[in-house]
């Protein structure tokens, strides 16, 4: 999205990528009483989060349940997030409207699907019940898990 101008004021290159990143805080600047050294944290920094140490403001890191991986935390992190935002500040979604989401198989998607459910009224949940598609039988075993009676399969 940078390479491709989708983003305001994106870093002059040379740059580090990434904007998620978890691990093992080593550090604690001055005035942050709600971390420690050692805790296990998933942080969303604005690029430069792919490196060896990161150094992020605070309000940008959130500490981790003792049974959630740095790859979990990152993956579900940063698919709920975009997954908001395709939600709510851009489609700008509300009480009782309806989304057709189309090929649940991603992160991202199956996010949408999640927080859409969570959200919405019983009118809604019948249309995306009815309305979502996905294109590959594997992923429909997958997304059946998580969403019953929510999909039309196809297959080219």
């Amino acid at each position: 999205m940078v390479r491709q101008g989708a983003i305001d004021s994106p870093p002059k290159c040379p740059f580090i990528l990434g904007f998620e990143c978890a691990g093992e805080i080593e550090q604690v600047g001055e005035g942050v009483e709600d971390f420690a050294i050692g805790d296990q944290v998933v942080a969303l920094p604005e690029y430069r989060a792919w490196a060896e140490l990161v150094s992020v403001p605070a309000k940008y890191v959130y500490k981790l349940p003792k049974d959630v991986s740095h790859l979990d935390a990152v993956t579900i992190t940063m698919n709920y997030t975009v997954a908001y935002i395709l939600l709510f500040e851009l489609s700008g979604l509300t009480q009782g409207k309806s989304i057709l989401v189309h090929s649940v198989g991603g992160g991202v998607v199956s996010h949408v699907l999640n927080l859409f459910l969570f959200l919405s009224n019983e009118n809604s949940r019948y249309l995306c019940e009815k309305h979502s598609t996905l294109s590959q039988e594997c992923k429909l075993v997958t997304n059946k898990y998580f969403y019953k009676n929510m999909l039309i399969r196809y297959l080219f």
